[in-house]
């Protein structure tokens, strides 16, 4: 059989994998769409190409050992997947599990062959059939698709077959070269009823009580809906992201609406965190089945979610079924929503399409609190599914609330009614913090009825026993697993003092009792996530050595790495969760977290460091990051390793704004690079060319600027000699390189070299920008606007103007495609033209590109005031100028006054960063004032603006001593307009 025939027996095989018969829609379309990924898949083909090949070979030799010789080479030549034998012979083959019956079908087949030649040829061609079904059977790969076929045709309920079908998808997914475990879906059913309720019975995962409400209800079918809708969209790709506090009901919206996504055959499931790669990202990402994938806690996760996201954007071309990405947190990191709004696609992505698509939405979707009119509805829902689960003692008095007295959420109502249901009455029940203590008191108690029969009658043991159950179930949620007796029983010989007439092996045994639905150990962390953050940090505050314990030690870290890493990644995701509450505690907890890992084996700590996010990228982990590469230098001696951590303690320190530290880091970096390079340089120049131009940067912000532009010219050399040898690598970094000495040398008052600098960046993104505009177009406009600002400090003001308007140009083209991204570049660029036309004389033009870029700003600052009201005061301050300077008084008095509110508004929330904005301000608006003849309101606002700007011009007058002698001159100037005797503090 040749190549060509080998692929259309493969197609063949797979077509008839599809044509399933299953009795249920659900299950047989995502069966269908599971079977149609592998034969999109290149390697499943190759895969049964091989088996084909095995199966001719097979049936050579059988065929001479039943006598079929004469027929075995015109059978194995034929264009089989093109015969209707075959392919009935085929569906049997997939259809049946026994060979015999196989055998049987064929047979009958055979009878209606008429002449002894067919029959022979039948049977020859059953016989391919048989090898071919034996090699199937026996391949570890594509066995389990065939069993779970075999489950498909023959089961008639429902939920079976559901399970069917996830069993389809994880053999699918082994084919595809997907990770067994890369996708979870964890909804699973309670036998009823319950012999006690506890709080593990309200994960999310169990669905115990129906989630109702107007608001809930809305938002789950709109979620739904959406999904749907990616069908029919220009791109069946889409993104969304839901917010809301801990027990807002975020993970329970996804599971309800995967769950109605599941039964019209998607396939659907949370991302596990530190299973995504960027080599499985892009097979999740191609498949053709309909896909629902969820990233939960998102916040620790960036590099996950960007590894998705950009996966997607390089699918939407060629995806045709739905793909629907939902990223849940408790609020928008900062990191994401910087990623969202950025346009540039050095990746060559198809990142600003994907960032187009009306699908793709970048403002998150917050959960509502549970509506008064839906809250004491809800709360006596859940009572009375509780009282339908659980034996309920009939006499029991039963608390009540009035709605005032209920919580908010939807966690904190169904522990409430739980609490409830058995007499239990909370005081301030109101509180979420109440809440969780009742609940966790329970807790306790449930598990003081397990233990008494072994403790007996005494109190005191019994609280210490409780107390050690408590210990195991802390531990267990910052990452130590429990799996077996013997791991407790170790577990509290080690750490737990002995008590009295117990054996800690009967007490582990007794936890098979206190946690009978424990998957994955013994013991179970705490859930749902609210009561663990609040218990572990209580417990933590009672007992700091349980961390410590808790954390894997050296043995085994050296033993299992991975396994290690995963735990001590957990440990700091619980007390990232907490830190959100207490920032102080928390970091001083993962401080510890940090100085324990620093004497891992280096292959678990660098386990660990693959599961860690970009310091940029988290806030809760950065105090973590910058003591877990500190600490490990000590551990550390090859001149490589050391490089890349001080590397990375630079970013750390960084983004803490530890700028001396920062600096000392960076040079640490450079001179061990520097080492590397003169040794290898082919390896390490492009590290060592980094490693200066963050330099440079760091010493920019500390205003070293002679050492700054020094690192800045030492990196524009390296990338300029890479760039020669690899110029798709390395011109957009000499670009880059040759922006930041551009501005380094102006900062030193050096503009014509600065030009020279500037244009040859421009030069370059120029040519990179018309062979990748999405890429880089957004440089060159930045690169343009640079350039102008260079030009105009050297006079030359009709180059200066061009650059401007050509970085107008740019912004406003790339703001018509992408405004969330570039109208704050647009606003700048404007501002920028406006005082290049202000140069040539140009006012009427140059106001009418101030006040559109006030328009601007003031839009952006409705959006997002903290980010822009700076923006739109200075623009304001400007446009007061000009409207002046055009003898239009009035109107510039109203922008000065807006200006001055604003930043007086700033300087109280800010006073060190916007104080010296706000005396600018208030000289501006005096200015107007005194041009109005109202000579006293300017005299007021030139004293003010003095109180302001004379303690900092006193204690740095290089920077604001000119601005101090103006606004002295003008505050004299209004003294002898109003006959005032001056202030002398303000004018000594």
């Amino acid at each position: 059989m040749d190549r060509e025939a080998l692929v259309r027996a493969a197609d063949a095989i797979l077509e008839a994998l599809s044509d399933l018969g299953v009795p249920f829609a659900g299950p047989a379309r995502s069966a269908v769409h599971a079977l149609d990924s592998l034969r999109r898949a290149d390697e499943a083909r190759r895969r049964l190409e091989e088996l084909l090949q095995k199966a001719r070979e097979d049936f050579k030799v059988r065929a001479r050992q039943e006598g079929l010789e004469e027929v075995a080479q015109w059978v194995a030549s034929l264009p089989i997947a093109d015969l209707p034998t075959f392919r009935q012979a085929l569906q049997a083959l997939l259809q049946q599990s026994d060979e015999r019956d196989l055998l049987h079908k064929l047979e009958q087949e055979l009878k209606r062959v008429p002449g002894l030649d067919e029959a022979r040829r039948a049977r020859a061609l059953a016989l391919l059939m048989d090898c071919l079904r034996a090699r199937l059977s026996s391949d570890e790969q594509f066995r389990p698709v065939i069993t779970a076929l075999s489950v498909l045709r023959t089961e008639k309920q429902l939920q079976a077959l559901q399970s069917a079908v996830d069993r389809l998808q994880e053999a699918v997914n082994a084919l595809l070269g997907l990770p067994e475990d890369v996708l979870v879906w964890p909804v699973r059913r309670l036998d009823e009823p319950i012999a006690e309720l506890r709080a593990y019975h309200l994960h999310p995962k169990y669905r115990l009580v129906p989630y109702t409400g107007v608001a809930f209800e809305g938002m789950r079918d709109d979620l739904i809906e959406w999904a749907r809708g990616l069908e029919k969209a220009q791109s069946p790709v889409g993104l969304r992201l839901y917010v809301g506090p801990g027990g807002a009901g975020k993970t329970r919206l996804l599971i309800e609406a995967g769950e109605a996504l599941r039964a019209e055959g998607w396939w659907v499931g949370f991302l596990r965190a530190g299973r995504l790669t960027p080599n499985n990202a892009p097979i999740l990402c191609r498949d053709a089945r309909p896909t629902l994938l969820i990233i939960d806690y998102v916040a620790d996760r960036s590099e996950e979610v960007r590894i998705l996201l950009r996966a997607a954007a390089r699918a939407l071309r060629e995806r045709t079924a739905p793909l629907a990405i939902v990223l849940l947190e408790r609020s928008l990191p900062p990191w994401l929503e910087k990623e969202l709004s950025t346009y540039v696609d050095p990746d060559y992505v198809n990142w600003p399409e994907f960032l187009s698509l009306p699908t793709v939405e970048k403002a998150p979707r917050e959960l509502p609190s549970v509506e008064e009119v839906d809250r004491s509805a809800f709360f006596e829902s859940a009572l009375q599914r509780f009282r339908e689960l659980c034996p309920i003692d009939p006499q029991k008095p039963i608390p009540r609330y009035a709605l005032a007295e209920l919580p908010e959420s939807p966690l904190h109502i169904l522990l409430l009614a739980m609490l409830t249901v058995e007499g239990v009455q909370v005081d301030q029940a109101a509180r979420p913090e109440q809440v969780l203590e009742y609940a966790w008191s329970r807790e306790r108690s449930a598990w003081e009825r397990h233990l008494r029969p072994l403790i007996g009658p005494i109190e005191e043991w019994l609280g210490e026993a409780v107390e050690r159950v408590e210990d195991l179930c802390v531990v267990a949620t910052l990452g130590r697993r429990f799996p077996s007796p013997e791991a407790i029983e170790a577990f509290l010989r080690e750490h737990a003092e002995p008590l009295p007439n117990i054996r800690w092996k009967d007490l582990a045994q007794r936890l098979l009792h206190i946690f009978p639905h424990a998957e994955d150990g013994m013991v179970p962390p705490i859930v749902p996530d609210p009561l663990a953050d609040f218990v572990v940090a209580q417990r933590l505050k009672e007992r700091p050595e349980l961390l410590r314990w808790a954390l894997p030690t050296h043995e085994e870290a050296e033993r299992a790495p991975e396994e290690a890493a995963r735990a001590a990644r957990q440990a700091l995701s619980v007390l990232a969760r907490i830190w959100e509450q207490n920032e102080e505690q928390a970091e001083k907890w993962m401080k510890e977290v940090a100085d324990h890992v620093v004497a891992w084996p280096l292959i678990a700590w660098s386990e660990l460091e693959t599961l860690l996010p970009n310091p940029v990228y988290t806030l809760a982990l950065r105090e973590f990051l910058a003591a877990f590469y500190r600490g490990r230098l000590d551990q550390v001696f090859l001149d490589e390793e050391r490089a890349r951590i001080w590397n990375n303690l630079a970013a750390a320190l960084y983004a803490l704004g530890c700028r001396e530290e920062t600096l000392q880091a960076a040079q640490e970096a450079v001179a061990l690079y520097r080492r590397l390079a003169e040794r290898d340089p082919n390896a390490f120049l492009p590290n060592l060319a980094k490693s200066l131009n963050n330099l440079g940067l760091v010493l920019a912000g500390l205003g070293r600027r002679e050492e700054a532009l020094q690192a800045a010219q030492e990196a524009v050399a390296l990338y300029r000699q890479l760039a020669q040898q690899h110029p798709d690598a390395f011109l957009p970094d000499l670009a880059m390189s040759l922006n930041n000495l551009g501005n380094r040398l102006a900062n030193l008052g050096r503009r014509e070299e600065a030009l020279q600098a500037t244009q040859e960046a421009v030069q370059i993104r120029r040519q990179l920008a018309a062979q990748h505009p999405d890429a880089f177009l957004p440089h060159l406009a930045m690169s343009l606007s640079n350039l102008g600002l260079v030009l105009a400090g050297l006079g030359r003001r009709e180059e200066a103007l061009q650059a401007a308007q050509e970085a107008v140009t740019l912004y406003r083209r790339l703001a018509q495609q992408h405004p969330d991204a570039f109208l704050p570049d647009l606003a700048m660029s404007l501002s920028n033209l406006g005082a290049a036309l202000v140069d040539l004389g140009r006012r009427e033009e140059a106001l009418q590109a101030m006040q559109e870029a006030a328009a601007l700003y003031r839009r952006l600052a409705q959006q997002h005031p903290d980010a822009f009201l700076p923006d739109l005061a200075m623009s304001l301050n400007n446009l007061g100028a000009m409207l002046v300077a055009l003898g239009r008084r009035e109107e510039a008095l109203q922008a000065a006054h807006e200006a001055v509110q604003i930043r007086r508004q700033l300087a109280k929330q800010r006073p060190n960063a916007f104080l010296p904005d706000l005396a600018r301000s208030l000289a501006t608006y005096g200015f107007v004032l005194m041009k109005l003849g109202r000579a006293r309101e300017a005299h007021a606002a030139f004293a003010e603006a003095l109180q302001q700007i004379l303690p900092l011009a006193r204690a740095y007058p290089a920077v604001f001593g000119e601005l101090a002698d103006a606004l002295r001159t003008a505050y004299l100037q209004t003294c002898r307009a109003t006959r005032q005797e001056p202030d002398r503090e303000l004018i000594e």
